[in-house]
C-alpha cells in the first residue's frame, strides 16, 4: 500500500526513526484537503476541505502492512486512515492511505499552515528525541 505524508513523516530523519531506512518517497499533492497547526504541538493535521484547498507531501510506495501497524502505533488516536488519490510531481495519479484527523476530537488547530521548513530548522531535533 502507499502513504501519502504530509507532515513530520515526510522527513527521512522522522521516517527512519519510525520504521528505518528504504522507502522511496516522491513529492506529490493531495486536493480537497487542508493542513493545519496544531496548538501546543510540533506536528500537523489534516482535515477535507474545497476543492480549491491542497496539501503537499511525500507518497511513499509499497508499505507493507506490518509497517502500516507500526504507523498506526505512531500516528495515534487522533488520526484514521483514509484512502486518497494524490498526484506525484511527475502527474502520475496513485491511490494512497492518508492520517487524517479523527472527526469530533477536541484537538484546536491553528491557522496558518504547519511550515515543514519552519518544523526541519526549528522543532526537528528537540521532535526526534521524543519519538
Amino acid at each position: 500500500m502507499n502513504l501519502f505524508a504530509y507532515g513530520t513523516l515526510m522527513f527521512p530523519e522522522v521516517w527512519a526513526r519510525v520504521l528505518g531506512e528504504g522507502h522511496e518517497g516522491i513529492p506529490a499533492r493531495l486536493t480537497g484537503f487542508k493542513r493545519f497547526r496544531i496548538s501546543g504541538e510540533d506536528y500537523p493535521g489534516a482535515v477535507k476541505s474545497s476543492a480549491d484547498d491542497f496539501v503537499r507531501g511525500i507518497v511513499y510506495m509499497s508499505v507493507s502492512e506490518s509497517d502500516m501497524e507500526m504507523l498506526d502505533l505512531y500516528e495515534g488516536e487522533l488520526y484514521r486512515r483514509e484512502t486518497v488519490t494524490v498526484i506525484t510531481d511527475g502527474g502520475e495519479s496513485v491511490d494512497s492511505v492518508i492520517y487524517i484527523m479523527t472527526e469530533g476530537d477536541d484537538v484546536s488547530c491553528d491557522e496558518p499552515d504547519w511550515d515543514p521548513e519552519y518544523f526541519r530548522r526549528e522543532r526537528m531535533r528537540n521532535f526526534l528525541e521524543t519519538i
